[in-house]
């Protein structure tokens, strides 16, 4: 496996370096994306630290590294990095479209983005490409975030039961990135997984009943499950008309209400949104460091 060949390579290199009296410095290495939260990704592309084709490339060689062994990835967007691309002379112009411009996002397989087959985990679906994004990525896309590829679940995001909560005929059985005998959640699997592991910056989940908040836990992750009707559900695979809805799976919570500042609002194809705009507000401009002084926080011991 990928992994234990990085492994193997480490320990060779400390031998070597033992056998000499003056090591050689070691190699440079290019920017690390590993644990990085959107915002600090936002704020290294602001300062010139780095720049959406490195981080894009960045993930990419994670993904090849580490997910032929946690099956998290379904696939790569094929324009993925022309819209690295795209997002940096964006910059160098002046004209940023905001903090999510250049941040590499998943997007659950249920999801719809042009370019990609949306298969739900199935064969049944593999020839089905959207003409058309969902609203949740037409939005993250119009945000500037580089809609990255396509994220495991449990097929049909557990619709159609198989007994193994985070495996799909298409993705395979995605692994818990810190204990590969131990289960990742589902139905959004593959977000919890490769958030966790830093294989892209941020996920989009579905969520009826705990299939974001569920791999989220498991994977030490936040995820956040919306007031159902603040996020369109166009574009995506339904289980229930009156209980699904997407919501961003991130390492941290500021990296929540980023994501939801940008996915939230009206859609005139959703009726159920239609009063989602009186609701919308910059999540991260809410977000208070006091939010639980005084608070009782009650802890279960078995």
């Amino acid at each position: 496996m990928k992994p234990l060949r990085l492994i193997t390579y480490s320990a060779l290199a400390l031998a070597l370096a033992a056998c000499s009296e003056e090591a050689p410095p070691p190699a440079v290495q290019g920017y690390a994306v590993e644990e990085k939260s959107i915002s600090q990704l936002s704020d290294d592309l602001a300062s010139g630290k780095t720049t959406a084709l490195e981080i894009t490339k960045a993930y990419m060689g994670r993904i090849e590294e580490y997910d032929d062994t946690l099956h998290s990835v379904i696939e790569i967007a094929p324009d993925a990095i022309q819209q690295a691309e795209e997002s940096d002379a964006r910059r160098k112009a002046g004209e940023t479209l905001g903090p999510l411009d250049g941040i590499p996002i998943l997007f659950k397989d249920n999801i719809d983005a042009v370019g990609m087959p949306t298969t739900a985990g199935s064969y049944a679906l593999e020839a089905n490409v959207p003409e058309r994004d969902s609203e949740v990525v037409r939005r993250l896309r119009a945000a500037g975030a580089i809609i990255f590829g396509k994220a495991n679940l449990s097929q049909f995001a557990g619709w159609r039961p198989t007994g193994v909560m985070n495996s799909s005929t298409v993705g395979g059985e995605a692994l818990n990135p810190y204990d590969l005998t131990r289960s990742p959640g589902g139905s959004s699997s593959g977000g919890g997984v490769s958030t966790a592991a830093s294989l892209a910056a941020g996920n989009v989940g579905s969520d009826t009943t705990g299939s974001i908040i569920g791999p989220s836990s498991y994977n030490g992750i936040v995820g956040l499950r919306p007031t159902i009707a603040l996020i369109s559900r166009r574009g995506i695979v339904p289980i229930s008309q009156v209980m699904d809805t997407a919501g961003p799976m991130t390492r941290t919570v500021r990296d929540a209400a980023m994501m939801l500042t940008a996915m939230a609002g009206t859609d005139p194809e959703d009726s159920w949104t239609e009063d989602a705009d009186e609701h919308v507000t910059d999540y991260v401009a809410a977000l208070s460091t006091d939010a639980l002084r005084g608070k009782q926080l009650g802890v279960i011991r078995d």
